[in-house]
């Protein structure tokens, strides 16, 4: 019997587990809105090369400008965007951040205490790509898919 039981636990996990990640990971988000520095010249983005930029794997977009990375601190979106678009809590991210920075495998992104703060650093300097509380497109930046 409770062999049996384990087994229908392990059934339970396996398929929460399945339908957690049955999404496509590109699928747009309904709460965070990514968005970059016109000069990026970039449209879209798969979940895997949000991942690598926002995990200090990747440092250059294709044209060559370097990226350079925001961090929307208020507490909701930074928490969202962690789980949902880099599969970390915010401590995990952080914690991987250091490790990086320690190493010398990663320049720090710059933290900005507001959505309004992000968009206008993002529109102001070349390669920038941050994320935003989900609003109406903000104009002089490119809304990422």
């Amino acid at each position: 019997m409770k062999a049996a039981h384990h087994i229908q636990k392990l059934l339970l996990v396996a398929s929460a587990t399945l339908l957690l990640f049955s999404c496509p990971p590109n699928v747009a988000r309904a709460d965070i809105l990514i968005i970059a520095n016109p000069q990026a010249k970039i449209t879209s983005l798969t979940h895997a090369e949000l991942q690598a930029i926002y995990l200090s794997q990747t440092a250059t977009w294709p044209n060559g400008l370097d990226v350079k990375l925001t961090m929307l601190t208020e507490e909701g979106p930074h928490q969202e965007f962690c789980q949902k678009f880099l599969n970390k809590s915010v401590p995990q991210h952080t914690r991987h951040l250091r490790r990086q920075l320690y190493t010398g495998k990663a320049l720090p992104p710059v933290h900005l205490k507001t959505s309004s703060a992000v968009i206008n650093y993002i529109r102001t300097t070349p390669g920038a790509l941050g994320f935003i509380a989900e609003q109406t497109p903000p104009q002089g930046v490119i809304v990422v898919t």
